[in-house]
């Protein structure tokens, strides 16, 4: 459809559900896309301390040139991990 979600969307987002989201993308493909999609993201007002993390993906769709995301998924808590802090969900 040639839409797309980016940085603004995901401020808004978190805003919406008063909490922290760290956004993960991986280190392939656009190094813009990285740098403005790798990172914390703070609501407007802070409701929760937990913040909620989503990495960038993308599904397979033949060979291509350079990879870019085209969605993201939830990470959820795994193995008696049950949250995390702001300050422990800060991004290199």
């Amino acid at each position: 459809s040639g839409t797309y979600m980016g940085y603004f969307q995901l401020a808004a987002l978190a805003s919406v559900m008063g909490c922290a989201i760290v956004s993960i993308y991986p280190p392939k493909g656009s190094p813009a896309a990285q740098r403005d999609l790798h990172r914390l993201i703070l609501p407007r007002q802070l409701r929760t301390s937990s913040p909620r993390f989503i990495m960038w993906t993308r599904l397979h769709e033949g060979e291509s040139i350079m990879w870019s995301a085209n969605h993201f998924v939830v990470l959820v808590p795994y193995n008696g991990i049950e949250s995390a802090s702001i300050e422990e969900a800060s991004i290199v």
